[in-house]
């Protein structure tokens, strides 16, 4: 017989091993062939992939990123209104022998404002303010807005821009402790003469003081006489920035323009009859950081005139402080109630004044607040507060003043001498009288 042969077969063990050392040598050679990827190209692949491999659609991707951004968003929100608020802001205490007034720059209740105030509740716009002038016999402000009726028809101007209020929000604004406005800005007679007239008539409705607009040019001149606790202040308004043909005539309503003949001669007598001056200016260019002129020449004439502390409204940014002869001008306080987008015109300040009835002594104090929501936050962050500081005294001494760690600005300076105030005679006063009564007759007519 032939012999059997038995193909060799080798064992498990050699097999195993040879294709061990295959897979080596050819990821070895794959290795040698594909070029190296960068950490960063590496996350990029990875990132496209789930953990089964398979490729992440584009838009599962998009929505993953909109979701981290929006955390980030609200993180950054929650930081910024703890930064803000300081939860109860508390404003200057009063002594025994002072007394507290506020001054505000620029409070709009129109527009998107209102459309705020109506789904939310105007009282929420004085959170932080009204506790801060909660001790304040006087709450000064610029109403920059027209107050209207409803269901009343209003002369329709081409004014591209205009701001009309509701009675409700006047009224939510003398709750939360607003008692003195100025009416003299271009945007009090946006709805004519008849809007001028109606806010008035809401004004005396709801117990606040006001200067700067009247049923005819004398009585939108004359200065106010405002008792606060045994102290007699003076007030005036007026306007530099014309607002069109709405300004007071000898016997139209309107606002009160700095071209008024008789002004300074109002604000000498207003000075004999008080304590001390106050007046409201519209001035300057809107979003300006810088003073111009005009400004200075108006606030040089006004003081020169009698006027102890001029305020001035309308750039909507905050603007340098100048000591000038016996009195002080805050050339803009900036918007302190608004809805200006920009976030330049966002720093605001409330200025308060402690006044001595013993010695005339003023003590200013200004505290750095934000527009968030339309309305004044406190803040003490050291980037706003620092920026705030620069704005308000780049004109003055470092020495003249004083910040604390709260970013506070304050200093004191003389505001009257006490016993010096004339009282007003009879005869002005009957003139007063029957000034007021004729301008309500005409109104009536």
């Amino acid at each position: 017989m032939g012999r059997i042969f038995r193909k060799y077969r080798k064992p498990d063990s050699e097999y195993e091993e040879e294709f061990e050392a295959y897979n080596e040598d050819a990821e070895q050679e794959e290795e040698a062939c594909t070029p190296q990827l960068s950490l960063k190209e590496r996350m990029k692949i990875l990132s496209r992939k789930d953990r089964m491999g398979r490729a992440i659609p584009t838009w599962y991707r998009l929505l993953g990123v909109i979701g981290i951004l929006l955390i980030l968003l609200l993180v950054i929100n929650s930081l910024l209104q703890k930064a803000w608020s300081s939860g109860n802001p508390q404003g200057e205490a009063v002594g025994k022998q002072e007394i507290q007034l506020s001054f505000a720059g620029d409070v709009c209740l129109g527009r998107d404002v209102a459309v705020y105030g109506e789904k939310r509740s105007y009282g929420s716009l004085f959170h932080d303010a009204s506790r801060l002038w909660q001790d304040s016999e006087l709450v000064f402000a610029n109403l920059e807005c027209d107050v209207i009726r409803q269901n009343t028809v209003y002369y329709d101007h081409e004014k591209p821009v205009k701001f009309a209020a509701s009675q409700t929000a006047l009224k939510v604004a003398a709750e939360k402790g607003v008692n003195v406005v100025s009416i003299a800005n271009d945007h009090a007679a946006d709805f004519g003469r008849k809007g001028v007239q109606h806010m008035i008539e809401a004004l005396d409705r709801y117990e606040i003081e006001y200067a700067g607009a009247g049923a005819n040019i004398d009585d939108a001149g004359k200065y106010k006489l405002i008792e606060a606790d045994g102290v007699t202040v003076g007030f005036l308004a007026f306007t530099d920035v014309i607002p069109g043909h709405f300004t007071a005539t000898q016997d139209g309503y309107g606002v009160l323009s700095s071209s008024y003949p008789q002004l300074y001669q109002n604000v000498l007598e207003a000075s004999r009859y008080s304590d001390f001056v106050v007046v409201y200016v519209h001035w300057g260019e809107e979003s300006g950081i810088h003073v111009t002129e005009d400004q200075k020449t108006l606030a040089h004439q006004l003081i020169d005139s009698g006027a102890d502390v001029v305020i001035g409204t309308n750039p909507h940014t905050l603007q340098e402080i100048e000591l000038y002869g016996n009195g002080i001008v805050f050339y803009s306080l900036g918007s302190f109630i608004a809805d200006d987008a920009f976030r330049s015109m966002r720093s605001t300040a409330l200025l308060q004044l402690n006044v001595n009835k013993s010695t005339g002594e003023g003590r200013f104090t200004l505290i750095p607040m934000r527009i968030n929501n339309f309305h004044p936050v406190v803040t003490e962050r050291a980037y706003y507060t620092s920026q705030i500081e620069k704005s308000l005294m780049s004109e003055l001494r470092e020495d003249f003043y004083t910040v604390d760690d709260r970013g506070r600005i304050q200093f004191t300076m003389p505001l009257y001498t006490p016993g010096t105030r004339q009282e007003k005679p009879e005869e002005l006063e009957d003139m007063t009288a029957t000034a007021e009564q004729a301008a309500e007759e005409e109104a009536e007519e």
